[in-house]
């Protein structure tokens, strides 16, 4: 088959799965087919009743609800509905637009010191609401808690997609792949696996001793605080839905909603011949959606963030309208396809701010013992990851991209972007070390003596500390509350206080030495770009990548315009 017709094959099945799921989505709601049925009949019974009354203006109004199946009462609940979501669609936009002007603004004064902007923003808005009752008192609070309240749909939308948001990393992950073979680094990718492998078991046995040490255990299954901190946290979280609950018989399926959207514009965009980023924005999306659908028992192992890079990666490499080198086709994903992703990945990192205001109560009853975790978890598995890598003469490209994987991806990527490492294998490492923990973090605890009856903090800690997000989803889904509270703390603090540690020179300069053996080859990486690791700098293909990306503008005009 020629180049055009293996892009017209991969449209016309891209554009048929993003129809096909639409339908799908449709005919399994129930209460649509109802909505249906109900409106055709009401619609004839109001036709017949409407030829026997007087043709005034209440009565055809009344007649056009009765043909939607809706009595007065329903019509007034669903303009209700609809103007308080709405109300919620512009909060949440307004939220994420303030959060990612902040962002940038950081972002340019901490250029200097190559801090994230939005880590910093993060640490400032969470010191801020917590600080506010203490400061102020009653008035305090009810600030705070106003705030919060006003700030929760975009940050729940932001919690919610979070994992999309970093997809444009997976993406692009087999092209760093092959630029690893390409530059001899192949050989340790295996052991770079034993090094996630060793490194979260490592993490998982520390961490839960160390607080072990600090932590009193309760026969109850509580910490102190704890109780106080569900009970507040589910006050807080129960407030935005006691003030906006949908009325009883309307209920919106955001999920729903989304997928139909989402299938639509992919079989739109399918359509719209040499335009490829359309297609690719939508169907990162879509398949990401997918990916979510899949049973509990294969998301436990498969992703979906997985599922998601892994089919838009395909159609990437199927549309030979992208043009290009492989590098350049994933250097064009990045800019004008992953760039709408990644753009929320600052905004979100805010949304972990109000996630610890919700834990507050417990973080100041457990402070002790989560700091102590926070701090052994963020040494010991920078350094140890770095040690275990020089053991096994992992690549240094390679090494330094296994740093940040036992931080939050958000995190971990600020991290990758500080030390010069390529992200798509900086989420590869994360993504897999939190797969392991969901799968058998559980039971390594248990195996080790650590009951979620005596010892939900500790649990908590090392959970969050070695598999962040999919280690605290999965203490969730097994109802250990108090365990995935301390999770979500953990593993904001010690992927911060990580991030916050390569930001320092000399600590930088530390991990260099572990990880580069030889002292000629270490000066030459750390002189490659400024006094960070940037350990692509050093790599012959990668200064082809970087070339190949910033010479895309003029030596490949038309690749640009088939985007």
């Amino acid at each position: 088959m020629s180049a055009v017709q293996v892009e017209q094959a991969a449209r016309g099945v891209v554009g048929a799965l993003g129809g096909i799921s639409v339908l799908l989505e449709l005919l399994v709601r129930k209460d649509v087919l109802g909505r249906l049925r109900a409106a055709k009949t009401d619609g004839s019974r109001s036709a017949a009743n409407g030829a026997e009354r007087v043709n005034g203006v209440e009565e055809a109004a009344r007649g056009e609800r009765r043909s939607l199946g809706l009595t007065g009462a329903q019509w007034r609940a669903l303009v209700d509905l609809v103007k308080s979501q709405l109300g919620r669609g512009i909060k949440a936009v307004v939220l994420i637009a303030v959060l990612r002007f902040v962002e940038l603004k950081l972002s340019a004064l901490l250029v200097k010191i190559k801090f994230p902007g939005a880590l910093a923003g993060m640490v400032l808005l969470s010191i801020i609401l917590m600080l506010l009752e203490p400061l102020f008192g009653a008035y305090g609070l009810c600030v705070a808690k106003d705030v919060r309240l006003w700030a929760t749909p975009g940050s729940e939308f932001l919690t919610k997609w979070m994992p999309l948001f970093f997809a444009p990393a997976l993406v692009t992950l087999p092209g760093a792949v092959r630029a690893l073979l390409d530059s001899g680094a192949g050989k340790s990718l295996l052991p770079s696996l034993i090094v996630v492998l060793l490194g979260f078991v490592g993490t998982l046995v520390s961490t839960a001793n160390v607080t072990k040490l600090v932590c009193k255990p309760s026969s109850t299954g509580r910490t102190v605080g704890s109780a106080s901190s569900a009970a507040g946290a589910a006050k807080t979280a129960a407030a935005p839905g006691a003030k906006q609950a949908a009325p009883a018989s309307f209920k919106i399926d955001y999920d729903a909603v989304v997928l139909v959207l989402v299938g639509a514009a992919t079989l739109i965009s399918a359509c719209l011949k040499k335009r490829a980023a359309p297609l690719l924005i939508s169907f990162t999306a879509l398949s990401f959606i997918w990916g979510t659908r899949l049973p509990a028992g294969i998301k436990s192992s498969l992703h979906p963030v997985v599922v998601c890079g892994a089919l838009s990666s395909l159609l990437l490499n199927l549309l030979p309208v992208s043009g290009g080198t492989f590098a350049q086709r994933n250097a064009l994903y990045v800019q004008k396809a992953g760039y709408y992703f990644s753009a929320l990945l600052g905004p979100s990192l805010f949304a972990l701010a109000f996630k610890m205001y919700d834990a507050r109560k417990l973080l100041f009853a457990n402070v002790g013992v989560l700091s102590s975790a926070a701090v052994w978890t963020s040494v010991s598995a920078l350094f140890g990851t770095a040690v275990i890598a020089r053991l096994l003469r992992i690549s240094p490209k390679l090494a330094g991209a296994l740093l940040p994987r036992t931080a939050t991806t958000p995190l971990g990527l600020a991290m990758s972007k500080i030390l010069g490492v390529d992200e798509s294998i900086a989420v590869c490492a994360i993504v897999l070390s939190g797969i392991l923990g969901a799968n058998f973090g559980k039971q390594m605890l248990n195996a080790l003596g650590f009951r979620r009856e005596r010892w939900g903090i500790v649990r908590g800690t090392s959970m969050g500390a070695s598999a962040h997000g999919l280690g605290t989803a999965a203490l969730t889904a097994d109802g250990e509350n108090e365990a995935a509270s301390a999770a979500a703390v953990t593993l904001v603090l010690s992927g911060a206080l990580q991030t916050i540690l390569v930001s320092v020179p000399a600590i930088r300069k530390a991990l260099l030495t572990i990880i580069v053996a030889a002292k000629a080859e270490r000066d030459k990486v750390e002189g490659g770009r400024g006094t960070g690791l940037h350990l692509l700098a050093s790599c012959r293909h990668d200064r082809r990548f970087e070339t190949g990306r910033r010479s895309l503008s003029y030596r490949a005009p038309s690749i640009q315009q088939n985007w």
